[in-house]
């Protein structure tokens, strides 16, 4: 069997460069050679602290990890019809059962008994990584390999808004957060055509927050230095935006997030609470007709979606590309990737670590 790099997780601040023998393709996977591999917040938080305690499956260890990646198809199990060799393609790193409620529905990243690529099954960052085809999407030469990486968080933004039911005509919006989520929830609602005085957007990063600005957004606010409740009802003729984007996820947040919300209006949750929330006032929900909705993934249908406004330059190459502030190679993805965002997390976005030159 052939070896190959990997970048695989031991433990708590133990990241390795292993070298493994890649087992025969099953039916229906492929290999693909991962050209971008991006680092998220998840990968920071279990290189220090373990695995994340909320995901349906632990992850075992050690494991490939790496979930945001793009690359080319190199091989394909005999019983693959629907992609071949050579095929540009970005991952959808849900690697569910096929069979459950969520699944048939084609919302595999909720499957109920999930594994994703980079945690529970093993990820991107190796020469060559075993995917299932059906989670592959072709990449048209017009998006970058590098561009590319960034489409599965872009993915959980645009599926964020349209979870929360967010109508781009009338609707207003807070996003909580300037993170790779919250920059790609703003960058998300002025490619579905939202005007930009519709949105305010609140960051504690001055760097990340003006970033958002670069969209067009003059609602762009310090969380030092408002009342965030207070002004986001000055701010939206006294009753508050419609829908909440909560990319921050935490209990003030949460609570703020919630007061700010009209009568009638949306929470949406797509982060990881570290902290349980004590002394929530359960009782607004029912009182202002408020919903609480959340996604840590996206339906399958949002990867395409998200393709083509790439495609068709809705989402702007040229501002994504200004999120990468790192580009590393596969052998420095503990001390230049993962201990950089340790040491030095603010002056990020997002990290990309280079797998094969393509």
């Amino acid at each position: 069997m052939p070896s190959v790099r990997a970048v695989r997780w031991h433990g708590n601040r133990d990241i390795r460069l292993d070298h493994l023998e890649l087992p025969p393709l099953e039916y229906g996977q492929v290999r693909i050679a991962p050209a971008w591999c991006g680092i998220c917040g998840s990968d920071l938080g279990e290189w220090e602290h373990g695995p994340v305690r909320y995901f349906y499956n632990l992850p075992g260890c050690p494991t490939v990890v790496g979930h945001e990646f793009t690359g080319i198809v190199r091989e394909v199990h005999p019983s693959v019809k629907t992609i071949k060799p050579g095929t540009r393609a970005v991952i959808l790193p849900a690697d569910g059962d096929d069979s459950c409620r969520m699944c048939v529905r084609g919302c595999h990243s909720s499957c109920e008994r999930l594994k994703l690529y980079g945690y529970q099954s093993n990820g991107g960052l190796t020469d060559l990584a075993t995917v299932k085809a059906s989670m592959c999407f072709e990449l048209p030469d017009s998006i970058p390999f590098d561009i590319g990486a960034l489409i599965e968080p872009l993915a959980v933004a645009w599926n964020a808004i349209e979870g929360s039911g967010f109508q781009a005509a009338t609707h207003r919006a807070l996003v909580i957060g300037t993170g790779t989520i919250g920059l790609g929830t703003t960058a998300c609602l002025v490619a579905m055509g939202v005007e930009p005085s519709r949105i305010m957007v609140v960051g504690r990063n001055a760097m990340r927050n003006e970033k958002a600005r670069e969209y067009g957004i003059n609602n762009v606010y310090s969380s030092t230095d408002i009342n965030l409740v207070q002004k986001a009802k000055d701010l939206f003729e006294k009753v508050g935006p419609d829908v909440v984007f909560d990319a921050a996820a935490t209990p003030s947040t949460f609570a703020q997030g919630l007061s700010c919300l009209r009568v009638g209006g949306v929470y949406w949750a797509y982060g990881i609470y570290h902290e349980n929330i004590d002394g929530f006032d359960a009782t607004q929900i029912p009182l202002r007709r408020l919903t609480l909705k959340g996604a840590l993934g996206y339906d399958d249908h949002i990867f395409p979606a998200v393709i083509r406004a790439l495609d068709d330059g809705r989402l702007n190459h040229d501002l994504l590309r200004s999120w990468i502030t790192g580009r590393i190679l596969l052998e420095d993805t503990q001390e230049k990737g993962l201990g950089e965002l340790a040491m030095n997390k603010g002056e990020h976005i997002k990290i990309l670590v280079q797998v094969n030159k393509m």
